[in-house]
């Protein structure tokens, strides 16, 4: 070996990591632009005519004409991206960027996570954050949410990310934006918000009136579109980008669309009338609401009244506790719904490399939906056998949140005691007597 290879080599040994971590982050792009050509339904049927749309009526004076059901941040976005003449290049485009935006997110939070563990070199952060990175771009979910489906889920669950790392950072002002921001994307930010009031009352440190930079941002990002709309509207248009998310509820009228969760096992069952029950779908919707509140918020009460510590670990688990939640007992929901939940079950295995088995076959059931979906093909175990799969995956996750929550605060208690009684002993080791026993 000459001394020029050698030096050669010893130069890429030295740098591997870095090397690895930018062929892998070239090689998602790669992958990406190799999907791209895929027409799916939603793209062929909505985005592309809202797109065209747009882009006949002038891109950004078309914000004040009514396109699309969307809220005003992507409306606004899309706008921007209309001067790209290609329609599946510029509604993809401004998917994948996010898929970016996201994976930095997600790298950003393990980082911050992982701050609070001082057994961790800084070295191993970067590494994990940057596994972390390569782990959202190559994730299954991922790839088909964004390069095949044309679909937008990575924009409000990368603010989200972010949203998580800065309120454990304390930093509140900057986390209520990028919640804000989450919202204004779209209205499933709201499965995270019982995290929110859970710090709230828990942590006792932020006032409750940064909760109102949440709606103050989603004025501020549709601020273009409320000014293109007043011409049309008037001051209404101040009140659209929430009465876009009230019209959304009202979209559709049944139990779940294609998530395969508790309504599962109702499939169909919206569409029987008889004669006690005319409507048996407003009735399964209100109960489902109730029960979901009642659920989300009994754990925050449950937490709250046996005083649990919250660390890092508890803090991911209940966040992924919360969103799994409502994706498995809230009517109407979409498959692609669950995709918050998908990148925080990795980022909790990325971590803590616990219950491997179990988000795996998480990610098979999700995977499984994605592909019945994108192909129109009908699935091989059925939604029923899918959703029985999903509930023992939920079920195992609310344990284990139960588990981590008791150890911790046994541990605590244990601690405590052992102080308090090394307090009371003489250096010897035995304990000190207080009062004489001696007349």
């Amino acid at each position: 070996m000459t001394k020029l290879e050698k030096g050669i080599l010893e130069l890429l040994q030295k740098h591997m990591a870095k090397i690895g971590f930018f062929t892998l982050l070239f090689f998602s792009m790669l992958l990406r632009w190799v999907l791209l050509p895929y027409g799916s339904n939603d793209f062929l049927d909505f985005l592309r005519p809202w797109y065209e749309e747009i882009r006949a009526s002038g891109g950004m004076t078309a914000l004040k004409n009514e396109i699309g059901d969307y809220n005003y941040l992507y409306r606004f976005l899309l706008a921007v991206f209309s001067y790209i003449p290609n329609p599946m290049i510029a509604v993809k485009l401004l998917s994948l960027l996010f898929d970016y935006i996201g994976a930095a997110g997600g790298a950003f939070l393990v980082w911050t996570l992982l701050a609070d563990s001082p057994s961790v070199p800084l070295s191993s952060r970067r590494f994990y954050a940057g596994a972390t990175a390569i782990a959202l771009l190559f994730c299954p979910t991922v790839l088909l949410n964004a390069a095949v489906w044309a679909q937008c889920d990575f924009m409000y669950v990368s603010c989200l990310l972010f949203c998580l790392a800065f309120f454990w950072r304390e930093r509140y002002f900057s986390a209520f934006i990028w919640y804000g921001l989450a919202f204004s994307f779209k209205l499933q930010a709201v499965f995270l918000l019982p995290v929110l009031f859970l710090l709230y009352i828990h942590r006792k440190n932020f006032s409750v009136l940064y909760f109102l930079l949440i709606p103050g941002t989603l004025l501020a990002t549709g601020f273009p579109v409320i000014l293109a709309r007043w011409t049309v509207v008037g001051p209404a248009a101040l009140l659209e980008p929430f009465q876009v998310y009230f019209s959304q509820t009202g979209t559709y009228r049944i139990l779940t669309l294609n998530m395969p969760n508790v309504y599962s096992f109702l499939s169909g069952m919206e569409y029987q009338i008889n004669i006690h029950i005319a409507d048996i779908y407003n009735y399964c919707r209100l109960a489902g609401i109730l029960f979901t509140l009642a659920l989300l918020g009994g754990a925050v009460l449950f937490f709250l009244v046996k005083n649990w510590d919250l660390d890092a670990k508890g803090y991911l688990l209940f966040s992924i506790f919360s969103v799994y939640t409502c994706i498995m007992f809230l009517p109407s929901m979409h498959e692609r719904y669950g995709f918050c939940a998908t990148i925080l079950l990795l980022l909790y295995y990325i971590l803590y490399r616990e219950l491997g088995k179990w988000i795996l076959t998480y990610l098979f059931v999700e995977c499984s939906v994605y592909v019945a979906v994108l192909t129109e093909l009908s699935l091989l175990p059925g939604f029923n056998i899918l959703a029985y799969i999903n509930l023992a995956v939920y079920a195992r996750f609310a344990i284990e949140m139960y588990r981590h929550f008791s150890s911790t605060t046994f541990q605590k208690g244990k601690a405590l005691y052992k102080s308090m009684v090394g307090s009371h002993q003489h250096p010897s080791g035995r304990m000190k007597q207080y009062g004489s026993h001696s007349k």
